[in-house]
């Protein structure tokens, strides 16, 4: 029984990652479970709470910082879970469009929820929101050449670093917009 759900759950997940913007919107609707629940992205997680809370005790205080740390770490992996439904769509501009948008529109507005309390200045949500875009769009770059994924295709971190090195350390190989080359 268990065994039939998980294989199940797998193959629908699996089977999404060629689908267009607007199905792959409609399964993200119908089965949050599958497709944000099962793909929660600790390594975006991660990331995203140090990074975005670094960038606040910069730009704000120690209090909007830890502010920070907390809404990212809470919301990052469902992002990266989010832009992990959206890679494989086509056309990629809209992979893209779709990734760094739709679900930044949530962080962004729970961010400045716990930013009113904090008293955070504008500049630093601003920088946020910059970071937010750039960083979806690579986290979408990376997960179409099969790095920095969550769930069934998950690798480790270690991993997943070294395949960033190498993409770093040969540029001009590959552009943004560059067919996916890894299986």
């Amino acid at each position: 029984m268990i065994s039939t759900m998980i294989s199940t759950m797998i193959s629908t997940m699996t089977s999404m990652d060629e689908r267009s913007a607007a199905s792959v919107t409609r399964a993200l609707l119908t089965r949050p479970d599958l497709y944000l629940l099962a793909r929660w992205n600790r390594k975006s997680a991660l990331l995203s709470a140090v990074v975005r809370s670094a960038l606040f005790l910069r730009s704000a205080s120690v209090q909007a910082s830890g502010a920070e740390f907390c809404v990212a770490l809470a919301m990052a992996g469902f992002l990266g879970a989010f832009a992990q439904a959206y890679r494989q769509v086509r056309p990629r501009w809209l992979a893209c469009l779709m990734a760094s948008v739709m679900p930044l529109g949530l962080l962004h507005a729970c961010e400045f929820a716990a930013h009113r309390i904090t008293g955070a200045p504008a500049r630093a949500i601003a920088v946020s929101i910059v970071y937010s875009v750039l960083s979806s769009t690579v986290t979408v770059f990376l997960m179409r050449r099969g790095i920095w994924l969550a769930g069934e295709n998950q690798t480790s971190l270690a991993g997943d670093l070294k395949k960033i090195a190498s993409l770093v350390a040969v540029p001009g190989r590959r552009t943004f917009f560059a067919r996916n080359v890894s299986s």
